[in-house]
């Protein structure tokens, strides 16, 4: 996307990220999974359990101007694979 922004000279505002939200966690067991680490080693810790009086029911940015470029947001686990992938991690 970034790509064909800078190429086609293409003025406005795009915010680029994956279709949902995972949390922190998620994210976690996810790369353990990815890395064969032991995911039992990882815990959570929510919100409530850290006394935070407030927290934003949604902080997730619009996506939907990319589709006029032609791209759809993957899902988190895509996104994550992909940028596996480019580093070479596993």
């Amino acid at each position: 996307v970034i790509k064909k922004i800078a190429n086609d000279k293409i003025f406005g505002f795009f915010h680029i990220s994956a279709n949902k939200d995972i949390s922190y966690y998620d994210l976690a067991i996810f790369i353990a999974q990815k890395a064969a680490f032991n995911k039992k080693l990882i815990a959570y810790i929510g919100h409530t359990n850290e006394k935070i009086l407030w927290i934003p029911k949604n902080t997730t940015l619009d996506c939907t101007s990319i589709e006029s470029l032609g791209y759809s947001s993957p899902s988190p686990y895509v996104a994550f694979e992909q940028i596996f992938k480019l580093f070479k991690i596993n």
